[in-house]
């Protein structure tokens, strides 16, 4: 079984919990602390809304990554375009509808994006549509 190192970027501490104790029934999925958030290959982010510091946060988690390319999934209720195609250059390669989504279905997201081959996928197509 390939076990994913994830780190996950919550709006509030309730849902961080939440998120862990959720995917946690998902053993391939291995939750990493906030603390080694440089280690993880996909970030999972669950915000109502997309906000200045969370585009910064995603930023930031790229550039922490070493050089790797890390994988962003995202669970919120509205993106606006601009911010979308700032999200897709900072890794976002899967979106999701947080009204919508379970966790198996974040959990399924989370092992497609980790399965992309680096420069593959809907994120590049999606942002230069724009």
């Amino acid at each position: 079984m390939n076990i994913i190192p994830i780190a996950i970027r919550a709006s509030d501490p309730l849902t961080w919990e939440g998120s862990v104790a959720l995917l946690s029934a998902h053993p391939e999925l291995l939750i990493l602390p906030p603390d080694l958030r440089s280690h993880a290959r996909v970030l999972l982010v669950i915000t109502p809304d997309v906000t200045e510091p969370v585009l910064r946060d995603m930023e930031r988690a790229q550039a922490a990554a070493g050089g790797r390319r890390l994988r962003i999934v995202m669970a919120a209720d509205h993106v606006n375009p601009p911010d979308f195609l700032r999200a897709s250059q900072a890794g976002l390669v899967r979106l999701l509808d947080r009204r919508q989504c379970g966790y198996d279905q974040i959990a399924y997201a989370i092992m497609a994006a980790d399965a992309m081959r680096s420069g593959a996928g809907w994120r590049t197509t999606a942002a230069r549509n724009l």
